[in-house]
């Protein structure tokens, strides 16, 4: 009786790896194989699901949670990032990850040679990577200082905050753990073509005063998919850390309606030098034309660093009009 099992078992295992070699193979031997199971690719009615945007639980974590990366990102993306010490927790942790290369494609398939994420390598916590316990250890930055230390020996770098996708997977009143996916590209690199990075990070933070402080802080970063890379940096968000405007602008509480012009040298008359200065300023900033430049710092009484963040969170919802980006 054993033998017999035995045999069943092999001819089963020869059907299975035959059929495994040949997907459309229906009889071997004599014998109906068992249809293949899987997806019907080929049905018309199969669609990938649509890519989902942001999801904040509600307003107030919302605007809690744009406010903290606006200004952690001015600062991580700016010449020092010592000032990043007060965002961290005197306890925290950060690790950096690598994920393993994708393999090697088909032979007649072309794919552009993969981007180098050398600079990482030894920052990366990678468990298949390093056997030594000890050393594994030593790649936990421990304590705030440890971490902004780690911080500043990385690439300098320029994010793309339309690129931003922002999913908050905890909130409690004592704690708040949310990740933020999107693109950057180093700007300290010798080569012409800056090298664009994909990255995943996870922050786990607690209630600081009206803000946040940040207890574990993990970093992914990937090589950008083709789609992402063709994407990448085609809106560029204000960065009103980097571009002061004079009091004057920001004191001006005069409603102006809408500027005709679509040019620099169009900016209607009505406006003083600084009015005019600053809509130039935001719509390159912001990539958004004259019209909806002069509109979101007239509705913001012209306050520029209240419309930067109210451009970057009603961009970050999807809720400007493409309309407002043609030139």
């Amino acid at each position: 009786m054993m033998t017999y099992f035995v045999i069943v078992l092999n001819v089963i295992n020869v059907h299975r790896a035959v059929k495994n070699r040949f997907p459309k193979l229906v009889k071997l031997d004599g014998h109906e194989l068992p249809p293949t199971i899987g997806f019907d690719l080929d049905s018309p009615s199969t669609t990938l699901p649509e890519t989902k945007g942001s999801f904040f639980v509600n307003e107030t974590l919302q605007t809690l949670i744009l406010k903290f990366l606006e200004q952690y990102y001015a600062v991580y993306d700016s010449d020092d990032r010592q000032k990043l010490l007060d965002a961290y927790h005197d306890k925290a942790c950060f690790s950096l990850t690598i994920p393993p290369p994708p393999p090697p494609p088909p032979r007649d398939f072309q794919r552009p040679k993969p981007q180098s994420l050398q600079p990482y390598i030894e920052y990366s916590r990678s468990i298949r990577r390093i056997s030594d316990r000890e050393k594994l250890h030593k790649s936990l930055k421990h304590g705030k200082v440890n971490v902004v230390a780690i911080l500043n020996e990385l690439p300098e770098t320029q994010h793309d905050p339309a690129s931003f996708i922002i999913d908050v997977s905890m909130a409690t009143n004592t704690l708040l753990n949310f990740s933020i996916s999107g693109l950057f590209k180093e700007t300290n690199t010798s080569s012409h073509q800056m090298p664009i990075r994909a990255f995943t990070r996870t922050f786990l933070a607690v209630p600081a005063g009206s803000g946040l402080s940040i207890i574990n802080d993990h970093l992914c970063i990937m090589r950008p998919t083709p789609n992402q890379q063709k994407g990448a940096f085609t809106t560029p968000a204000p960065t009103p850390s980097t571009s002061p405007v004079p009091p004057e602008v920001q004191q001006t509480t005069q409603v102006v309606q809408p500027v005709p012009s679509t040019s620099s040298a169009q900016v209607a008359s009505g406006f003083t030098a600084q009015q005019q200065q600053a809509i130039q300023s935001f719509s390159q900033q912001s990539g958004m034309n004259f019209d909806w430049s002069q509109k979101c710092l007239a509705e913001n009484n012209w306050d520029y660093e209240l419309s930067a963040r109210v451009f970057t969170e009603l961009h970050a919802k999807g809720a400007i009009p493409q309309e407002a980006f043609i030139k």
